[in-house]
C-alpha cells in the first residue's frame, strides 16, 4: 500500500517546498533533454499562493519570457533565488500528461513562450 497523507498534511508539505524556500527570486526554468535552458521565467518574490487542497498556485500568471535558445522543451525546474533547483517536472505537449503542458515544444530564440498556470501538487 502507498502511504498517503491528509488534507492538513498536504497543506503543510507544499506551503513547506513552495512557501519561504522559493520566495525572494525563484524562477521557472524550461530545458531541453540535453539540459539546456529554453527559457527562464521568473517568479513573484511571493512565489506561490498559501496551499489549500494539497495544491499551492504560483502568483500572479500568466507569465511570458523571450526564448534563450532553439531547442524542443521536455522538462523543468524550479530554481531558488540562489539558482540551486528544488523541483523538477516533465513538459509535454497539451493532452500529452506532463507536470506542465505546453500548445508546443519546439521553439526558436526570440519567440514569445506563455505559461498560463504553475501549480505545485502534494504526490499522495
Amino acid at each position: 500500500m502507498a502511504v498517503t497523507h491528509d488534507t492538513n498534511t498536504k497543506n503543510l508539505i507544499a506551503d513547506a517546498v513552495c512557501g519561504a524556500n522559493l520566495d525572494g527570486g525563484a524562477t521557472l526554468v524550461l530545458l531541453t533533454a540535453a539540459d539546456l535552458d529554453i527559457a527562464t521565467i521568473a517568479l513573484d518574490a511571493d512565489a506561490f499562493a498559501a496551499a489549500a487542497a494539497g495544491e499551492a498556485a504560483a502568483n500572479n500568471f500568466p507569465k511570458e519570457d523571450t526564448v534563450d535558445n532553439d531547442g524542443t522543451i521536455s522538462k523543468f525546474e524550479i530554481r531558488d533565488s540562489g539558482s540551486t533547483a528544488r523541483i523538477f517536472g516533465t513538459v509535454t505537449a497539451v493532452g500529452g500528461g506532463g507536470d506542465i503542458e505546453l500548445s508546443s515544444l519546439a521553439y526558436v530564440t526570440g519567440e514569445i513562450i506563455r505559461i498560463n498556470s504553475l501549480t505545485y501538487r502534494v504526490p499522495n
